[in-house]
């Protein structure tokens, strides 16, 4: 069973994306509301798998996916911007969803992430 850390700031949008990925078999879901709730929980808990709003309540997702991507933690950025190029850390291009995402298209790119070689 994968475990997938979740990063959402906004409540209802964070229960809706929590049973979204329940619908699509991931039965282990830890979701943080913060930046430091994620940290918390990345190094508590042994993630298979991310979903990660790149600005949750205002912060920066960086700390958490730097973390992840060291970890080698596959994950998904979840952000209202139009296209990669926002989201750039010292030349990184994330997986990027932008939202509102539909189930589908949550479907369609955990379905591409986890096709990704290691």
């Amino acid at each position: 069973m994968t475990k997938v850390l979740l990063l959402e700031g906004e409540m209802l949008v964070a229960l809706d994306l929590e049973l979204n990925l329940r619908d699509l078999g991931m039965e282990e879901v830890h979701v943080a509301n913060s930046v430091d709730d994620a940290l918390a929980l990345l190094e508590s808990c042994e993630i298979g798998l991310a979903v990660i709003d790149y600005n949750p309540a205002g912060e920066t997702a960086e700390p958490v996916l730097l973390g992840l991507e060291a970890r080698g933690v596959p994950f998904l950025v979840m952000a209202g911007y139009p296209h990669h190029s926002v989201l750039l850390a010292d030349a990184r291009l994330w997986p990027l969803l932008a939202k509102p995402a539909s189930p589908v298209s949550l479907r369609t790119a955990l379905a591409a992430l986890k096709a990704k070689p290691a």
